[in-house]
């Protein structure tokens, strides 16, 4: 049983927040959040309905278009600059290490983009025979441009002055 072949991205949103923590030192920072959504797959006898979290992603641009055409490599966890991936299988978040994101073009609503993701089945013990798989998708991404606009907005007068 291969993970590549049980699940199959069929989409996705690409989204932004601004997002401080004062108690560990973090000041307010733009970060993204992408959510891959995954067509239903039995795993072991129960279908499972899932997707790929990847939060608190630092792309270290100043507009949503600078995003377009653009590819980003990241660190896996727990060095500095990682990006917060999971994905819920047999009742756990089992960790995905997004190493690398490249961006198509930008359409009004959506983003042709590329992701090269590990995943560690063992961590938390799910699954021996899944084991630390990688995939490289090529998901479309949704977004709200609007939405993002103005979370650009906000950044730009909270902390790039």
């Amino acid at each position: 049983m291969r993970f590549q072949d049980l699940a199959t991205p069929t989409g996705g949103v690409l989204a932004c927040r601004i997002f401080a923590n004062p108690h560990i030192g973090l000041v307010p920072t733009l970060f993204f959040d992408i959510a891959i959504e995954l067509s239903p797959f039995e795993f072991d006898g129960i279908l499972e309905k899932t997707s790929v979290r990847l939060d608190f992603i630092r792309f270290e641009v100043r507009s949503l278009d600078e995003l377009s055409g653009k590819r980003f490599v990241f660190p896996t966890n727990p060095e500095d600059g990682y990006i917060d991936g999971s994905i819920y299988l047999g009742h756990a978040h089992n960790p995905a290490d997004a190493t690398e994101i490249a961006f198509g073009p930008l359409g009004k609503a959506s983003v042709e983009t590329t992701l090269k993701i590990q995943f560690d089945f063992t961590y938390e013990g799910v699954s021996e025979a899944l084991g630390k798989p990688s995939v490289l998708w090529r998901v479309p991404l949704r977004f709200d441009r609007a939405g993002i606009d103005k979370v650009f907005a906000e950044a730009h007068s909270r902390i790039w002055r």
